[in-house]
């Protein structure tokens, strides 16, 4: 349902663009967390484990920067994956105050096996698109958020 404000042209067109947007990111959320919850995780837990197993031990600030959340939501979801012994908090020999994330066993395990079907949702939903559309919305995306995080 496009907006019902009576505006400039370009208003108009940015409120339908940014509800179009909004609705689309909010289906493909619950989309994706019915996966992750099959698995027991939630997405942002289930992102933590994925970037861990595609990249390698990585600290806390790297985790919250690759998966975009606050430096306390990624302490909250890492203190949530170490209780469900997923992950691990690995202190630095040389300054302590330094902490890297790893897969623990169980989590390499979840992860391992977790992630094909995962890939599978993801390529299934975006089949709607043809692949120069994928690529394409994936640009558009990455210009709108770095022109946003250039006005911060």
């Amino acid at each position: 349902m496009p907006t019902s404000y009576k505006g400039k042209p370009a208003e108009v067109r940015a409120l339908n663009t940014l509800i179009r947007l909004m609705r689309g990111s909010d289906s493909m959320s619950q989309y994706i967390k019915k996966c992750t919850a099959t698995y027991g995780l939630t997405s942002s837990q289930f992102a933590v484990l994925e970037a861990l197993h595609h990249i390698g031990p990585l600290s806390q600030t790297q985790l919250g920067i690759k998966i975009s959340r606050s430096q306390a939501d990624i302490t909250t979801i890492i203190d949530n994956l170490e209780r469900k012994t997923l992950i691990e908090r690995n202190r630095g020999v040389v300054d302590r105050r330094t902490v890297t994330i790893t897969l623990s066993k169980d989590g390499k395990k979840l992860i391992k096996a977790s992630f094909p079907e995962h890939l599978d949702r993801i390529v299934k939903a975006f089949k709607v698109l043809k692949a120069w559309k994928q690529e394409e919305l994936g640009r558009i995306c990455k210009k709108l958020g770095q022109s946003l995080s250039d006005r911060n």
